[in-house]
């Protein structure tokens, strides 16, 4: 198993764990009705705000990392591709701004995580759309360079 799928399997166990332990502490100590919950309501309230926090922003770090290391081997297996004309450019391009999608992605899930959703609804909201704008627009710039 490559260290890269170790690291992606890392960072969904930490977000499902972190998901699950936020949320299921927030319902036992009824901080959030249990009928009707949203994962932003997970980490609102002390002590699972920390728990909610801390692990998707660790979830957000791996993800990052894990990026940049396919940006960086897919940039080393395809070295004619730097400075050359036609689609060798292009890819090239699109190689970075698929970087920078996914990495805005990710920084808008850690911000999200950061703000919670009772003192600042309007932030948390921008983030958390922000995170899923740039997650959709990474995978379609994946497709592309396919």
């Amino acid at each position: 198993m490559g260290t890269g799928l170790k690291l992606g399997l890392l960072a969904l166990i930490t977000a499902i764990l972190t998901i699950l332990t936020s949320c299921q502490l927030a319902l036992s100590l009824g901080h959030i009705p249990p009928d009707n919950y949203q994962v932003s309501n997970c980490g609102m309230r002390p002590p699972e705000r920390y728990i909610f926090t801390l692990g998707l922003i660790l979830c957000s770090v791996m993800v990052s990392g894990l990026l940049i290391m396919y940006h960086s081997t897919v940039e080393h297996l395809n070295p004619e591709a730097r400075g050359a004309g036609g689609w060798g450019g292009w890819q090239h391009f699109g190689s970075g701004v698929h970087l920078g999608l996914g990495l805005c992605s990710t920084m808008s899930l850690a911000l999200t995580a950061t703000i919670p959703i009772d003192e600042t609804p309007v932030a948390h909201v921008i983030f958390a759309a922000s995170c899923f704008l740039f997650l959709v627009l990474y995978q379609a710039v994946s497709t592309i360079l396919r």
